[in-house]
């Protein structure tokens, strides 16, 4: 089939964006340039109405379809850490857009909407980077090796609150009986507790013993998530929340422009790609 010569007129330059994994924690890396910078494409007109639709971006299809094109050089987008995916929203906005974004924050105190104008540039040169590696050594001296929140695994656990909210409405709804909303938080229980555990072991790719040996298959680790104590879990999710502090450092300092408040607080800027990318059409 010939090429369509008009196609060759679609694609502008990209611009390139320095990732908080540096390329690694993935299965397979991206490609990166001699900088270690990845290329980030504009968005096409058909993208962007996938991004401002919240219902075709709660099971993550569109975003990954989005990163498909504006970001080739990665050949899983599943495998993306979340704090990289920041950074390329970034880079996606800036090329799309401009480096001007006006977001609008609540004054904790007088609840006033104050607008300010942010340079998104700025943020970019905020980069907190991943650590080459992360493990936990637990009491019984196996080690634990730890991978980054993915974007996948942050759209799983995202539809989980959902049904968590669900579930919470269903056993408080006065119409059904007594016995019925036992019978459902129970079932609520039970499945909230096996969420956590395969959340958990999500984050896990390899569980080393004292005398050397390694385990990296799925079903060996969850079965050994499913069993341990309490202590050990805390221990593992507290690291997961640790890795989850690099990224874009996304905190605003505002003073609230109502005269009577003039209060000084702090937010962050949110990633929310319906909102993120909410100008234009």
């Amino acid at each position: 089939m010939q090429e369509n010569p008009l196609i060759m007129y679609n694609r502008r330059p990209p611009t390139y964006v320095s990732l908080p994994s540096g390329g690694k924690h993935y299965t397979r890396p991206p490609k990166l340039t001699v900088d270690g910078e990845l290329a980030v494409y504009p968005l096409t007109a058909k993208q962007e109405l996938l991004l401002k639709s919240p219902d075709s971006l709660l099971n993550g299809e569109s975003m990954f379809q989005v990163l498909k094109h504006v970001t080739p050089d990665i050949p899983n987008p599943h495998e993306v850490p979340l704090c990289d995916l920041e950074a390329i929203l970034i880079a996606m906005r800036l090329i799309s857009y401009g480096q001007q974004l006006d977001v609008e924050m609540y004054c904790p105190k007088c609840k006033q909407n104050n607008v300010r104008t942010v340079n998104l540039q700025e943020f970019i040169a905020k980069v907190r980077p991943l650590d080459n590696k992360y493990t936990v050594k637990l009491p019984s001296d196996l080690v634990v090796y730890l991978r980054p929140r993915t974007i996948k695994q942050n759209i799983q656990e995202s539809l989980v609150s959902l049904e968590q909210e669900r579930m919470v409405l269903s056993v408080a709804d006065e119409t059904k009986s007594v016995e019925e909303r036992a019978e459902l938080y129970n079932k609520s229980m039970a499945y909230l507790t096996e969420k956590s555990v395969q959340n958990l072991t999500g984050y896990i790719y390899k569980v080393e013993t004292p005398d050397g040996q390694s385990f990296d298959d799925n079903d060996t680790i969850y079965q050994w998530v499913d069993q341990i104590s309490i202590d050990e879990f805390k221990m593992i999710d507290a690291q997961v929340k640790k890795i989850d502090q690099a990224g874009i450092d996304s905190k605003i300092k505002i003073v609230c422009e109502n005269e009577q408040c003039k209060n000084e607080f702090e937010d962050r800027l949110q990633f929310d790609p319906s909102r993120f990318f909410a100008v234009g059409f």
